[in-house]
This record gives structure tokens, sequence and C-alpha cells, in this order.
């Protein structure tokens, strides 16, 4: 009985491996901001004065399915400055003791919500970066789900804003491109984890390439890309700064 026991287990586990394989294939569901798309689980930085009363994050959700889907949300805190606190709102807006939205928006096939959802973070006047999860999922099926981390940045005011002014991005050139595309861009010596990511129509991250604020010029190697149309955006400290479109047609 044991040997058929540990048996019926192992194929249980096997056909629940196969099963969460194709899940994470099916996703439907991508995330993106006013500046671009987000890649799947990925990471953003809102900046804001510890003396305002919230800073807040815009998230838009995109339905790339063919059936409508009942949308969820889920918060996870990972790291809250002392006396600070969030909350979140999807359709009607939760306490700071909820983690669960109590209701689901319904998106279209192909749409894309872009009122629905603001993360809220309330420093309370302490300085410094708190992260804060937040995972959207099918209702109906909760294998199809994305997220992204938000990390508020409660910083004096100016200090970063007068160094992110300084940051510069061209077009990319040529475009469309064939076998490579470049870009020109400048950045102050006193930014650190500068990149360019280029992620697809999905929201995928193809490649992201670390820049140095000693060079100014990046090419981005086009010839194993697909013909369709990217986004190239300038992060630093994992904040999304600029974005340029990029066509590729070989």
């Amino acid at each position: 009985m044991n040997y058929k026991l540990k048996t019926m287990k192992k194929i249980l586990l096997l056909i629940f491996s196969v099963t969460v394989s194709v899940a994470m294939f099916s996703q439907n569901l991508s995330l993106s901001t006013e500046q671009g798309p987000i890649p799947p689980n990925g990471l953003i930085m809102v900046i804001g004065d510890p003396g305002n009363d919230q800073i807040i994050a815009h998230v838009y959700v995109t339905n790339n399915g063919t059936a409508t889907i009942d949308v969820k949300v889920f918060r996870r805190q990972n790291v809250i400055q002392p006396n600070a606190w969030s909350q979140f709102c999807w359709w009607v807006c939760y306490s700071g003791a909820t983690d669960t939205s109590g209701f689901f928006v319904t998106i279209d096939p192909g749409v894309t919500d872009t009122s629905d959802f603001s993360g809220h973070y309330h420093p309370e006047g302490t300085p410094g970066i708190s992260s804060v999860t937040y995972v959207f999922y099918d209702l109906n099926n909760m294998s199809d789900s994305t997220s992204v981390t938000v990390e508020y940045n409660a910083s004096p005011a100016g200090i970063f804003d007068e160094l992110i002014k300084a940051v510069a991005l061209s077009n990319v050139y040529p475009n469309p491109a064939n076998r490579g595309a470049f870009i020109d861009y400048s950045l102050p010596e006193e930014l650190f984890k500068a990149k360019l990511a280029v992620n697809n129509l999905l929201g995928a991250t193809i490649m992201e390439i670390d820049l140095s604020a000693a060079e100014n010029r990046i090419k981005i190697n086009t010839e194993e890309l697909k013909n369709g149309i990217y986004f190239c955006s300038l992060k630093v400290n994992n904040q999304v700064i600029s974005t340029k479109r990029l066509i590729v047609n070989h």
C-alpha cells in the first residue's frame, strides 16, 4: 500500500507540475505605466517628499487575451519604514489593513485599464525607501497573474530631481532598424544603476544594457529581434526616466 501511495503522489505531483508549466505560458495580463511597459514581475520606483501626505504609483493593466478577465489585486508589503503605511485602490480604495481587493474589475480583450489601480504610500515624515508588491490575477484562473514591485522613495525634494533633469536620451536611429540601432544619452556621474531596457509590446524584457556616465552612445543589436515594435527605456535606480520607440524591420 505504501508503494502504491508513493507512486500516486508522484503521479499527482507530475500532473501538477505540467499544469503549472502550461499555465505559465498562458499569461494574458501585462502591466505598464505612462512611461511604458513594465517587465513581468518587474520593479519601478516612485519618488516623493517625506513631508507629502502620500506618494502615488499609477499602474495600467492590459488584457492581452481573447476573452474578458475578472482581475483582482493582492498586496504584499515587503519593507515599510517606521510610522509609514500603505494602501491601494482597485475600483474602490481599501484601508491599510487590506491586502486583497474585495472587488474585481472586468477587463475586455485587448483593453488597457488605466484608471482603476493606484498604490498609495504615506511616509508620515519618515525618509527612506519602502517596498510593496502588487499581484494582479485572473479571479477564475489564478495561475494567470503578473506583479510589480513598487519602491516608494521618500527623499527630500530637489536632490534627485535635479540629477534627473540632467539626464538626456535621444530618439533611436536608424528607425526602422535592420541589423542595429543607436541611442545617444548623457548621465550625471552621481547617478548609478543606469541601464537601457528593451521591451516588447507585452512588456517582456528582451535585453538590458548597463550604461555608464563616461560614455554617450549605445548600440542595440537588432539582428536577433523579430520584426515589430519595441520600447527602449532608460532606467536610473530602477526608475524609468524616458522611453523611446524602436521599430525592427528586416
